[in-house]
């Protein structure tokens, strides 16, 4: 009875390897016994690929049976030469013992690959999997637990930005790009509270009205090396969320605020766009944090435009789009999708979005005065929209050329250094009341 229980308490109950209680308890007397001989010991750190879509696709049963293949494989792997374990979720951790070589790390990961990559059957589907791995190496007498730990992480985080289905080492590169990132988050967590981002105004201009109509707004942070940057772009949407959530809604909220105050400076209508990611449309308070920004500033919800980067749509980053959808079509707002044909999702996905607007990606613009083809292909995405009822932007248009291909193909409005670059809200000021189109625009 002991022993059964003793058992149940260290091991996995769905896949019958050790679990994390063990591998902890394991891990730190591997890690006491290469400190007392100065062996090295090893981790190899890996998670499955794209999981959840095997358990949206396939159903939970089906992802189990992955995670005791998974298990499985690595055990056969692994054989005598350290510990086996799953430290939750589809990741999972093998411990090699001392002594061992990077070159015998190597080989076990590659065979890992090899091995997972070979097709297995569940109820009768055909099933491949693939995994990213990260590896760590070290002295027993320069190593703690919470060390391999950290670094077998950076590993795997590695491995997985490199594409996937990859093996990626720990290096002291990885090391400190860590501790500066760890430096530099600090800074943005600190500056984020005091609320010392920079709003920025790009202005969009309507070829039928001939003025600016709108804003697209960026929060903008100054980095230690006092460079500009949009602190999203240096982001983790996974592992950085709410970091993420937070610099849209200063961008949200500042934008609302400033283009208030040009309304009333100008006199004139004009409209904001932000750019959202999952990050905020997952939150649960966003569509209430809205309506209250809305409400405190008494800005109609029907004049944001929220623009959603077209790689939400690639399988994978879809989770719940129907959702955020329907949440920005409850607030009112108005929905763009940003960057289209920039080649993550095709133009049958336009029936399914329910969005207002299309942005045309940059990379579409560049160059476009000099290119038929690419002429040809703008000129068939703005007639789509148009059939769809969709009004058509563009950004990314810095030369009066591409400006009067885009007008006389039907775009609809512009953005781009050929109207103006990002400019503060004081600036933006002046701009509205002194541009000018340059000749061709009108």
């Amino acid at each position: 009875m002991r022993n059964r229980l003793k058992y149940q308490a260290e091991h996995d109950d769905l896949t019958g390897i050790a679990n994390r209680a063990k591998l902890s308890s394991f891990l730190q007397e591997a890690v006491s016994a290469a400190n007392a001989s100065g062996w090295q010991i090893g981790i190899i750190h890996f998670d499955l690929d794209h999981f959840k879509e095997i358990n949206d696709s396939h159903g939970h049963g089906v992802g189990d049976a992955v995670l005791r293949h998974a298990a499985h494989v690595l055990e056969t792997v692994l054989g005598d030469k350290g510990l086996a374990a799953r430290a939750g979720g589809d990741e999972f951790v093998a411990v090699v013992c001392a002594p061992c070589s990077r070159e015998q790390m190597q080989s076990l990961a590659n065979r890992l690959l090899d091995g997972l990559r070979v097709p297995f059957k569940v109820d009768s589907q055909s099933l491949r999997v693939s995994v990213s791995v990260g590896l760590v190496l070290a002295e027993g007498t320069r190593s703690s637990v919470s060390d391999l730990i950290n670094c077998a992480d950076l590993a795997l985080y590695a491995a997985k930005k490199s594409g996937r289905n990859q093996i990626a080492w720990y290096t002291e590169t990885l090391g400190v790009a860590h501790r500066q990132k760890r430096q530099t988050m600090a800074l943005l967590d600190r500056d984020l509270e005091a609320g010392k981002l920079t709003l920025l105004l790009e202005p969009q201009y309507s070829f039928e009205h001939r003025r600016v109509i709108g804003y697209e707004a960026t929060a903008c942070w100054q980095t230690p090396s006092r460079e500009l940057v949009n602190p999203v772009d240096m982001l983790s949407p996974q592992e950085d969320a709410k970091h993420i959530a937070k610099i849209e809604r200063f961008a949200l909220r500042s934008g609302i605020a400033e283009i208030k105050r040009l309304r009333e400076r100008s006199a004139q209508s004009l409209f904001l766009s932000v750019n959202l990611t999952g990050a905020s449309l997952k939150d649960a308070e966003f569509k209430r944090n809205v309506e209250t920004l809305c409400e405190e500033a008494v800005f109609a919800r029907q004049d944001i435009v929220i623009e959603l980067d077209e790689k939400i749509i690639r399988l994978g980053e879809a989770d719940g789009l129907a959702d955020y959808l329907g949440k920005i079509s409850d607030l009112g707002c108005q929905i763009s999708l940003d960057r289209f044909g920039s080649g993550h999702g095709g133009a049958g996905q336009l029936i399914h979005l329910n969005a207002d607007r299309v942005k045309i990606s940059p990379l579409l613009i560049a160059g476009l005065a000099d290119s038929p083809g690419q002429q040809h292909l703008v000129e068939a995405i703005i007639r789509l929209a148009a059939t769809l009822g969709l009004k058509t932007s563009a950004a990314g248009v810095d030369r009066a050329e591409e400006a009067d291909i885009l007008r006389r193909s039907g775009c609809s409005v512009i953005q781009g250094n050929v109207i103006s670059k990002p400019l503060t809200p004081a600036d933006a000021e002046l701009h509205l009341r002194d541009f000018r189109p340059q000749f061709g625009l009108q």
